[in-house]
């Protein structure tokens, strides 16, 4: 194994000791203690304000259901289980955030499943293709066509005007 002692570029010769690399003594080696005294009382604190807000709720939900279930005749020892709520399956349709306003593709426009360059393409509008906008968030606008949410175009390709023919 070889070491460089010169730049093989201007020959400047290295220095002959290696470089100190840290400071003994330094400020930082002495707020090592008090750092992790204060990461454990910060940890300690954020579990305490979650431990306690549910065992105050635990405490109290036995009695209610007791009360529950003797008034309904059922031995007060007896858990009755919570049922979730039902959820409904069918799909939820957007509906407009706004007024919609029509607007036109300048050119050849990407319509994105997000708001972003990155988001999956989802259709194409050609040049001159008229669609309703109902909102517009952080640059892009949403897309609605026959009254349905399609997804989101960047406002610099849609013009308020019709393009000429």
């Amino acid at each position: 194994m070889s070491i460089a002692t010169r730049c093989p570029h201007c020959g400047v010769a290295f220095p002959s000791k290696p470089l100190q690399r840290s400071v003994p003594g330094h400020r930082l080696d002495r707020l090592g203690p008090v750092l992790a005294v204060g990461g454990v009382l910060i940890l300690g604190a954020v579990l305490l304000a979650l431990v306690v807000p549910r065992l105050g709720s635990k405490a109290a939900a036995p009695a209610a259901v007791a009360a529950d279930s003797a008034s309904e005749g059922v031995a007060s020892d007896s858990v009755v289980p919570i049922q979730p709520p039902v959820v409904s399956a069918a799909p939820v349709t957007p509906t407009p955030a706004g007024p919609l306003a029509g607007r036109f593709a300048r050119t050849w426009v990407n319509v994105r499943g997000g708001r972003g360059r990155g988001a999956s393409v989802v259709r194409v509008l050609n040049p001159g293709d008229a669609v309703q906008v109902d909102s517009l968030n952080r640059g892009w606008y949403r897309v609605l066509i026959d009254g349905h949410a399609v997804g989101y175009v960047h406002r610099s390709n849609l013009d308020p005007v019709s393009p000429p023919r």
